[in-house]
């Protein structure tokens, strides 16, 4: 791995939660030289949630999928992506930030297909696996 405080030549990144702690983690490639891993470590002070989507009539990653929260009169939106630009990608999991909120009192989920399912009261600060059609479990890494 290359050192971040040493000058490089940067020609993507990838973003993602690569320790599962609930903040966005960096790699970067660099053109002749290491990549750059960039992690932030230690706890988050803040609240978070996310998801990772596993469609049957839509497609396997659940890519176009719509998810809208609700937590505290709050609401926010994010689809499911992947890719980026060139030597770029992104986790397809969706993070949302909850600031001081405990849960989420909302979670609706648009699928590509057409199905649209709803959740309530789900606890922050865990990663949950939703399959089209499914309920959510806790992922467990």
């Amino acid at each position: 791995m290359g050192d971040a405080k040493t000058p490089s030549v940067g020609r993507g990144a990838a973003f993602g939660d690569l320790d599962n702690d609930g903040d966005i983690d960096i790699v970067i490639s660099n053109n002749n030289g290491p990549a750059n891993l960039l992690i932030r470590s230690g706890k988050p002070n803040l609240n978070w949630i996310g998801f990772e989507l596993v469609g049957h009539q839509s497609n396997r990653e659940g890519i176009g999928s719509r998810i809208e929260i609700e937590s505290n009169g709050d609401k926010q939106t994010q689809f499911v992506s992947m890719g980026g630009s060139y030597l770029s990608s992104n986790d397809k999991r969706v993070l949302f930030g909850l600031n001081k909120n405990q849960s989420i009192d909302r979670l609706t989920i648009q699928w590509p297909s057409g199905l649209v399912a709803l959740f309530e009261n789900m606890k922050a600060n865990h990663y949950y696996i939703i399959e089209e059609g499914g309920k959510p479990s806790i992922l467990q890494y």
